[in-house]
């Protein structure tokens, strides 16, 4: 009796369930581009080569496979001649943006582990979670988050500068409670923004003014590299003025915001939802100065 009870209660100390299950990613999906072999300037002076990190620019490269798919992300470090499993054709440069999902069905803390040669990236949300960017030999970076319930939309960046010497490797493993993780948490799918017209733009005009530009611009660097999927722009005015007026008015200013934003703030694979409402959303009645003061705005809405 007693030796059964201790294996009893070993099997309950070691069972899959007391220890929380490693949640799986579905399979990779995305495009595979050229990374084009340029002149471009760096802190040490003017180099020859592929630039050797994530930015927006690479959705403009030319696209090698534009359907490529990874059932898990499990190529172990290796040097062959016959390249990288799937893309053995290719014999340059490539980099590849890869999109699944991640299921999470219990709140706890997990930790992903990317490995890889050259530079990768992994995003959840939009966020960054582990970033292990850059030209180098295979290098393991690790990070641990509480995440809660729900299904998480994943990202992946993956250069390689050397066709026949490559590696990349993502894991995801359930470390326990959510003190394990002290306040790491993934951030808010959501930002958004109301700011009054009359900090943006002059008495029936669109252009942004000089403060009004501030407010944008100060608003977006609490991006931190983060890569919105939709943002969306809405302007609205008081009753004052026809609701044809009105309308066109709002959209211009609209569109002035949104112009801002694509200038300044470059989004590769961002859309962009802009429009105008005019006089037809009032966050109250239009019965005085204060009131139509709170009508004239601009929201501005990112969603990761």
């Amino acid at each position: 009796m007693q030796f059964t009870s201790i294996m009893l209660l070993f099997m309950i100390s070691f069972s899959p369930f007391m220890q929380g299950q490693d949640p799986v990613f579905t399979p990779f999906e995305g495009v595979v581009y050229k990374m084009p072999v340029e002149r471009f300037k760096t802190k040490h002076g003017t180099k020859i080569g592929v630039k050797e990190y994530y930015h927006p620019e690479v959705y403009d490269y030319k696209i090698l496979e534009d359907a490529f798919t990874m059932e898990s992300i499990s190529v172990y470090d290796r040097e062959s001649k016959e390249g990288f499993p799937g893309l053995e054709h290719l014999k340059s440069q490539f980099a590849m943006v890869l999109h699944s999902q991640l299921t999470i069905s219990e709140a706890a803390c997990y930790e992903f582990s990317l490995n890889s040669d050259d530079g990768s990236i992994l995003w959840l949300n939009e966020q960054i979670v582990v970033n292990n960017d850059g030209g180098h030999k295979m290098s393991l970076k690790k990070d641990s988050m509480n995440l809660e319930p729900g299904t998480y939309n994943a990202k992946l960046w993956y250069f390689q500068s050397y066709p026949t010497r490559f590696g990349i490797e993502l894991r995801v493993e359930h470390v326990g409670p959510t003190s394990e993780c002290l306040d790491k948490e993934l951030e808010s799918s959501i930002m958004s923004l109301t700011l009054e017209s009359a900090l943006l733009f002059d008495v029936d005009e669109y252009e942004l003014s000089d403060e009004g530009e501030d407010k944008i611009l100060s608003f977006l660097a609490d991006l931190e590299g983060r890569r919105p999927s939709v943002i969306s722009i809405v302007g609205h005015t008081d009753s004052t003025g026809s609701s044809e007026y009105n309308q066109l008015l709002s959209l211009k200013r609209a569109i002035s915001v949104a112009d801002l934003m694509k200038r300044k703030f470059p989004m590769g694979e961002t859309r962009y939802v802009v429009m105008g409402k005019g006089d037809s959303d009032p966050v109250v009645e239009n019965l005085g100065i204060n009131e139509r003061q709170k009508n004239r705005r601009v929201v501005v809405q990112i969603d990761f």
